[in-house]
């Protein structure tokens, strides 16, 4: 019962954060969003971790546990286990997303800043945070086996 509870609030908190930032576009969906909360909700920053912003990410997760069933055919897939693989080593591959989008600036300032350059780049970011948690699964310690006597 507490699941069918945490779902509800997630997918309402889900629409509520989508009326607010479409707020932020269509001009008619303003007057849904009070004052007083437009205030609290706008000077969220994307630089430090938020109540509003973990909330979200709850929210999403809820909702993506509840979608997605534990043993769907699609998690063997090539693209779900790189993403998987990524997950797994979550903290070095932001580090190495974060060198990789300042470089990815530097190249846009210096090379050129067109949609193709901006494509080209995301590709290759994606596909280098893809090697790079795949060799760091690799290199793992594995647990040793019982030695056979």
């Amino acid at each position: 019962m507490t699941c069918r509870i945490a779902l509800v609030l997630a997918v309402l908190y889900l629409t509520f954060s989508l009326i607010v930032a479409l707020s932020w576009w269509l001009t008619t969906l303003e007057d849904l969003v009070p004052q007083a909360l437009a205030s609290v909700v706008y000077q969220v920053d994307k630089s430090d971790l938020a109540p509003l912003r973990l909330l979200h990410f709850l929210a999403l997760a809820i909702l993506a546990v509840w979608l997605v069933p534990r043993d769907w055919q699609g998690l063997p897939m090539p693209l779900m286990r790189a993403a998987i693989r990524c997950g797994e080593n979550s903290l070095a591959i932001y580090c190495l997303g974060v060198l990789l989008a300042l470089a990815s600036q530097i190249a846009l300032a210096d090379i050129s800043n067109g949609l193709a350059m901006q494509i080209a780049l995301s590709l290759a970011g994606i596909l280098l945070m893809i090697a790079a948690a795949t060799l760091l699964n690799s290199i793992r310690i594995k647990p040793r086996q019982p030695r056979l006597i």
